[in-house]
């Protein structure tokens, strides 16, 4: 019944894909809702008369109550356990297919309540936030394979929770609302037949399977309704109070703030190693801190501001590994804590200064360390270092503990704890099992030698799913240096590691010339952008890349010099970068086809035409396509052919592959064709590492660590499944961590290709 295609994407009806037989006292909430014939859709027990169910299952005028049934107690579809007759179906007034899958919520009310026993039993409703990651379990009867027949036998599988940013950017914003979440892998889904069915974490029902495109397709996981969300809902239509159906915990106790954090799975430290780390007392409890200055100590709000803290109650502990004792004490003068922190309200502007009586005398145990000005990136490993619990009831540790934790995206960081509790100011660090946690706030948290954070709250100590939460000392720079007179402190801070005077001369100089080339690097935005190599990549063999071509410059009547790539696209057509020839004209330039050397070998044709995109902007770099037509027409055999044109989304995930003349790693140049493989990049993700400003829709990522395109090979090809993609367009650096290459998204050009080529 449920099985008619809503708009040909939505299967509403949908199987266990890659799943195994499960015994229906396994999962005792299971039920089938069958019609006279047979089974259409799957659902769960509640309670003793009410069953949860889809509405797009129920939401058809020639379902009645009498026309159905729920049969319970039974791992056989069709057959075995028990049929209760229906009293009452109620589907959600907000729920209409004709629009979207959204409110895709029923209940089934049974004549005659259940009779509890070992195959028949209720499932709790889930009530807490879903964390991405999370492997959940769908049972139902749905068909094993697309397209093939049901079952006979119940079936479960597992799946994990995929990130709603990463569901919206496959399905589309339109298609997502705030009640669907998303689970799935590739070959591993539910489908037809299982609508309606139960979607289960840790014994609690999470959600109703709904809907989804196609039946486990790579990139496109299964969509629930989230039952949460519909708590109320619940409550109003079936009197439920007893079930677990009250608010997730968005508005969490001031006990959720661990305020005072260890470093949970670290291991011993040397202060010689970390000399910047300090002790700080409060009356008896136990902080940490940084050294900064000479007489400055980084710490967080949150460790004096309850009760309100003097001066003359707080100590410095400096040059010492063990907690309570060696080293020196230093007596503190000022305490300096941001004007906006409020902990009644959040944890936001949780940073504070500290500024010692004495100055700190430095040496091998005693150093301040720099503070970061660069943006941070998802996935580096970062330090964290204190004397705080080594587990989560644990005693304090007496000796310096050290453990490395990668930094989490923010936008994964916001899913997990809920936009209302983060701030622009933080970043989260962590993985399940290791941590900062109790005994070490106002810690720091280190990169590359430059503090980036301070340890500031976050839920338990190295909980999965929830990392630690830390203030972003680049945000509070200005603030810094306005209250410590901290004045460029990238450089003062270097100084002070050096003891002779002519050293400190010599390291001046020097630290200050790399203080001014990262500034100037950092202008120099549109020269290092707009040319891109083949990094980690490996020579191409002659004839896989027939499309691949060389746009040249003409030096002499004999001589030409590559600068670019582009790709094949018709008999008289090449595409490539704007940025490529929005200089050329087209009596300087001509094409090389039909090799893999560099400068040499294959054809060279003359270029009759170029057409830049008309809204191509060279300080963005969006719109970075462009057209060369030759002026005689290309002859086409085994190592010249042309590459058909993308017409869909890149999917997350898709290997593809660049092909190109640039440099290699260290920038050295290569007279042979280079192909590397790397991995698409999702667009939140990019945005993230790139910042929003600089992506625009035009464009989308691609790369790994060591895998890149860069210098020689803008306006390239990016191929995926034998279709052109992308176009090299722009990057940071070449195969840098955290930074992938930017591509010009093709499909997003096919009707202006077309106007201006006919291709």
């Amino acid at each position: 019944m449920a099985t008619n295609h809503l708009k040909s994407r939505r299967v509403k009806a949908r199987p266990i894909v890659g799943g195994v037989n499960a015994n229906i006292a396994t999962y005792p909430y299971q039920v089938s809702t069958e019609s006279s014939i047979s089974h259409f859709c799957g659902a769960s027990i509640i309670s003793l008369s009410w069953v949860l169910c889809a509405a797009h299952c129920l939401d058809n005028r020639r379902i009645k109550p009498q026309f159905i049934g729920i049969r319970v107690g039974s791992s056989i579809r069709d057959k075995g356990g028990k049929i209760y007759a229906v009293d009452k179906i109620i589907t959600h007034a907000k729920f209409s297919e004709r629009v979207m899958l959204d409110y895709d919520i029923g209940l089934i009310k049974v004549k005659q309540p259940f009779e509890y026993g070992p195959t028949v039993q209720p499932i709790s409703l889930n009530t807490q936030r879903l964390r991405p990651g999370m492997l959940v379990t769908v049972t139902g009867w749905g068909v094993t394979t697309m397209g093939g027949d049901l079952p006979e036998i119940l079936q479960k599988v597992e799946v994990p929770m995929v990130p709603y940013w990463e569901c919206q950017w496959l399905y589309g914003k339109e298609k997502l609302t705030e009640n669907m979440f998303c689970a799935g892998r590739a070959g591993y889904d539910a489908c037809q037949g299982d609508s309606g069915g139960p979607v289960v974490y840790d014994g609690h029902q999470i959600g109703v399977v709904s809907w989804g495109e196609g039946c486990a397709l790579p990139g496109y996981p299964g969509i629930y309704t989230d039952v949460a969300k519909f708590r109320d809902w619940i409550r109003e239509n079936s009197g439920l109070n007893s079930l677990q159906v009250t608010s997730p915990a968005t508005n969490r106790p001031r006990s959720r703030y661990v305020k005072t954090r260890p470093i949970v799975g670290g291991v011993n430290a040397d202060i010689a190693t970390y000399p910047y780390q300090v002790s700080v007392s409060v009356f008896k409890e136990k902080n940490a801190a940084s050294i900064i200055s000479v007489n400055w100590v980084l710490c967080a709000a949150h460790c004096f501001v309850n009760p309100t803290v003097e001066p003359i109650r707080v100590g410095i502990r400096v040059g010492s590994s063990t907690r309570d004792k060696g080293g020196k004490i230093y007596t503190v003068d000022k305490l300096i804590i941001h004007a906006k922190y409020n902990e009644r309200v959040n944890l936001m502007y949780d940073i504070a200064l500290i500024k010692v009586k004495q100055p700190f005398e430095f040496g091998p145990t005693v150093q301040p360390i720099l503070l970061n000005r660069q943006r941070l990136r998802p996935g580096m490993l970062v330090t964290v270092t204190g004397w705080g619990h080594t587990t989560m009831q644990g005693e304090l540790s007496e000796i310096l503990q050290k453990i490395e934790v990668p930094l989490v995206p923010y936008w994964e960081c916001e899913w997990l704890y809920g936009k209302e509790e983060l701030t622009e100011g933080v970043f989260c660090a962590g993985r399940a099992g290791y941590d900062a946690c109790q005994g070490d706030s106002g810690g720091p948290i280190v990169y590359d030698g430059h503090q980036i954070g301070v340890v500031s709250w976050g839920i338990g100590c190295a909980l999965s799913g929830y990392p630690g939460i830390y203030t972003d000392v680049a945000k509070y720079r200005k603030w810094i240096r306005e209250n410590s007179g901290h004045m460029r402190f990238e450089i003062l801070s270097r100084l002070v590691l050096f003891i002779s005077v002519a050293t400190i001369f010599v390291t001046a100089h020097i630290v200050s010339l790399i203080y001014m080339c990262r500034r100037e690097s950092s202008k120099r935005l549109k020269s290092s952008r707009k040319i891109k190599p083949i990094v980690g990549g490996e020579p191409a063999e002659v004839g896989k890349f027939p499309y691949q071509v060389q746009p040249s410059r003409i030096e002499t009547e004999e001589a030409t010099s590559h600068f670019c790539g582009g790709s094949i696209i018709s008999v008289d057509w090449v595409l490539t970068a704007a940025h490529c020839m929005a200089s050329e004209e087209p009596d300087k330039v001509s094409i090389r086809i039909g090799t893999v050397d560099q400068d040499k070998g294959g054809d060279v044709h003359q270029v009759e035409t170029i057409i830049v995109h008309p809204d191509y902007d060279s300080e963005a770099t969006n719109n970075d396509i462009a057209l060369v037509k030759v002026k005689v027409p290309f002859e086409m055999g085994t190592n010249v052919r042309s590459i058909p044109l993308n017409t869909n989304r890149v999917r997350p995930g898709s290997i593809a592959t660049v092909s190109g003349w640039g440099y290699l790693a260290g920038y050295e140049s290569t007279d042979v064709l280079q192909k590397v493989n790397v991995m698409v990049i999702p667009k939140w993700e990019c945005e993230w590492l790139y910042g929003r400003e600089e992506l625009t829709e035009s464009m989308f990522c691609a790369g790994r660590a060591g895998r890149d395109s860069c210098q020689g090979d803008s306006g390239g090809p990016i191929i995926h499944d034998n279709y052109l993609i992308g176009i090299v367009s722009w990057g940071y650096g070449c195969g840098l961590p955290g930074y992938p290459g930017i591509y010009t998204d093709v499909h997003l050009f096919l009707d202006w290709i077309r106007e201006n080529s006919g291709v």
